[in-house]
């Protein structure tokens, strides 16, 4: 009796472990499939569907995990970009301080000569071979007017180590520059008292 029950069950369900793991595969990936093969329907046709629902499922994931990888990388490399960014803009800074050097006192600046024209006096023989330092001394003072409109362009910002090193910067670079000002204006100052082309006038 045991060996024709045995018999009976081996040749009334003689289901193999391949047919066990593609029902799994359906029931996983296509379980609205699952009752039409119960019905009858061909378990290899809703395995096959199954398996392509698994491999797009499987290649959708991948994608998705290679974008959020590359979106990774590119956020990484856009923070290493930004700190290299920041400490060239700071070693430009530093190394611009080191160059105009430290603030110097700032002097007054000497009263404006007022000076006339005397008509009819002799031209200064030297005028003409000091004509290139006048030349270089009005391209000084469009630099000066640019410098100026640069500096009035510049937006507010945040406060940040950057900002107070330009602070620094600027601030020694502008003491520098009047103390050098107020030297030409000297030394201009000077030269007029001793020309005959011109006077001042009290």
């Amino acid at each position: 009796m045991a060996k024709a029950t045995k018999r009976y069950s081996q040749n009334t369900f003689p289901v193999r472990k391949q047919e066990i793991s593609h029902a799994r595969t359906v029931l996983e990936h296509a379980p609205d499939l699952a009752d039409a093969v119960l019905a009858g329907g061909s378990l290899n046709d809703a395995y096959a569907i199954a398996q392509e629902r698994k491999r797009a499922k499987e290649a959708a994931e991948t994608e998705e995990a290679t974008r959020e990888a590359r979106e990774k990388a590119e956020q990484q490399k856009r923070r290493i970009e930004e700190k290299r960014k920041w400490e060239a803009q700071e070693k430009a800074v530093r190394e611009a301080i080191e160059m105009i050097g430290p603030e110097v006192p700032i002097r007054e600046m000497p009263p404006k000569p007022a000076v006339s024209v005397i008509e009819g006096a002799e031209p200064i023989k030297a005028l003409s071979a000091g004509m290139e330092n006048w030349k270089y001394e009005q391209e000084v003072l469009q630099q000066l007017v640019m410098i100026r409109r640069q500096l009035d362009s510049i937006e507010p910002a945040e406060p940040t180590r950057l900002h107070e090193l330009y602070r620094l910067a600027v601030h020694s670079g502008i003491t520098h520059v009047i103390e050098a000002a107020v030297k030409v204006i000297e030394r201009h100052d000077a030269a007029a008292q001793g020309t005959k082309i011109v006077k001042r006038v009290k």
